[in-house]
């Protein structure tokens, strides 16, 4: 049989274990012509029809379906990818789909290492971070060089990450501390903690609403942030100064919110107090007036600078939203 009869027989009469040799050994020249009766077999084996008197389904079984996937990976270019839906959820990374379809899959995409595989995953959300697919499982195909590492791709996965944390009623370990217990999960990986949670900070995420049940309760990653602050896994100065930056593009409540939590000292104000200066130029008059708060309670420092802080002042008081930030800064003087 050639190469084609041999995937077609496969395909409808064998199963995955012999289709993974199959397709890991696929030369060049062989690409194409699976490439092209895998899109004849999708086209088919995946149409809706009538299967009965009053059922509708696929033609196709869900193994199937899968194994053509796994085959549009190994042979797709970027533009069969545009239009290639993976019904199976396999590349979630979720219990949505079996261990063994995810391991499949790790193996087909670390060989083939298509180009389009980052765009694709990150298209198939469709701009909700319900369908990313799980940090573990992006970290998997990253360290098996399926994927490079993209920051803000990896960033909205961590943020979103924390609700797989949640409390089930599957769990054996005391509801009462499973906040303790996430937190001890999330030290031990360092890369989560230092490159990607960090990135959350440089674009745009769902860090300031995902959250874990703990059994009693929530947390999100406002807690967990500080806590890991406190302990030494992030650096403290790092967090303030990222949450001052951050605030320059990002009216969010959330950085701000992170910041005072952080509570501070007045060393470590002064210490940013350029960072918090350029705040002034904010559009925001919620981002104005935080950084004047916080800037009111440094002018009486020996280490405060008011020449950077006097270039703002004319843009500030011919403001009309900066009512409130008015009268503290004229009480400053």
């Amino acid at each position: 049989m050639s190469v084609v009869e041999s995937f077609e027989d496969i395909i409808r009469h064998q199963s995955v274990e012999e289709l993974l040799p199959f397709l890991l050994q696929l030369s060049k020249a062989e690409v194409v012509p699976v490439r092209n009766k895998t899109k004849d077999l999708r086209k088919e084996l995946e149409q809706q029809r009538q299967l009965g008197i009053i059922t509708w389904g696929r033609v196709g079984t869900n193994e199937q379906v899968g194994m053509l996937f796994l085959a549009a990976v190994a042979t797709y270019s970027r533009k069969e990818a545009l239009r290639l839906v993976d019904t199976l959820r396999i590349t979630l990374g979720s219990e949505a789909s079996s261990t063994k379809q995810r391991k499949y899959f790790l193996q087909v995409a670390a060989q083939a290492r298509p180009i389009w595989l980052s765009e694709w995953l990150q298209r198939q959300s469709g701009g909700s971070p319900w369908g990313l697919p799980s940090y573990n499982f992006l970290r998997e195909m990253e360290a098996r060089g399926a994927v490079e590492y993209e920051p803000a791709f990896f960033a909205r996965t961590v943020a979103q990450s924390l609700h797989t944390f949640s409390y089930t009623k599957n769990e054996t370990r005391s509801v009462k501390n499973y906040d303790a217990v996430i937190l001890q999960s999330i030290e031990q990986n360092i890369a989560f903690m230092r490159r990607d949670l960090i990135a959350c900070f440089d674009y745009a995420t769902t860090i300031d609403s995902a959250s874990a049940y703990t059994g009693v309760g929530y947390i999100g990653w406002q807690d967990i942030i500080v806590r890991l602050a406190a302990s030494g896994h992030l650096s403290r100065a790092d967090l303030l100064t990222r949450c001052l930056l951050a605030l320059r593009g990002d009216v969010s409540r959330w950085f701000k919110n992170l910041y005072l939590a952080l509570q501070p000292t007045t060393a470590e104000k002064l210490a940013r107090q350029s960072e918090l200066v350029e705040l002034l130029a904010h559009a925001s008059p919620l981002v104005v007036h935080f950084a004047l708060d916080q800037l009111k309670a440094l002018w009486t420092e020996s280490g405060f600078e008011p020449a950077p802080l006097l270039r703002y002042v004319e843009g500030l008081v011919t403001r009309q939203d900066l009512k409130t930030g008015l009268r503290t800064l004229s009480r400053g003087w």
